[in-house]
């Protein structure tokens, strides 16, 4: 009964939800962002290779990347830097607040793996705020610890 109800309840999710990502809708998970994805809950390649300079504190090889890294990575660990910050465990410099303030800028969308549930597109600047800030210090605080 309760394994139903899921399932009902997703799929009104996913009906509903015009940011849920349909079949035909071009999804490359080498390009996707997600912490934990697929059935495996492995990490798409952008976080593996961010996960592995943060875990060694690395962070000034992150900070690099908001001036040489594609769009996506731009935005991606410009929110990620403003996270490590906000819990303390890196202080942005004054020139890094403002490249992130640019990068704040960029319009553009992405696809965000959600581990067996699927993929949805958000905006970039989505990545900044809300549900996805709150995936971004969770990440952070599992991978910082490991």
């Amino acid at each position: 009964m309760k394994m139903t109800t899921f399932f009902i309840g997703m799929r009104v999710l996913l009906l509903y939800n015009p940011s849920v990502a349909t079949a035909q809708e071009e999804f490359d998970y080498k390009e996707a962002i997600g912490f934990a994805c697929g059935y495996s809950g492995e990490p798409t390649p952008i976080i593996e290779k961010l996960e592995r300079m943060v875990k060694k504190g690395k962070y000034e090889k992150v900070v690099k990347v908001l001036e040489s890294g594609t769009e996506k990575e731009k935005v991606l660990y410009a929110a990620v830097l403003m996270e490590l910050d906000r819990l303390v465990y890196y202080e942005l410099t004054s020139s890094s607040r403002q490249i992130i303030e640019g990068i704040r800028e960029i319009q553009g969308q992405v696809f965000i793996c959600q581990g067996c549930l699927g993929y949805q597109r958000l905006l970039y600047e989505e990545l900044f705020d809300g549900q996805f800030s709150e995936m971004i210090e969770s990440w952070l605080i599992t991978s910082i610890k490991k």
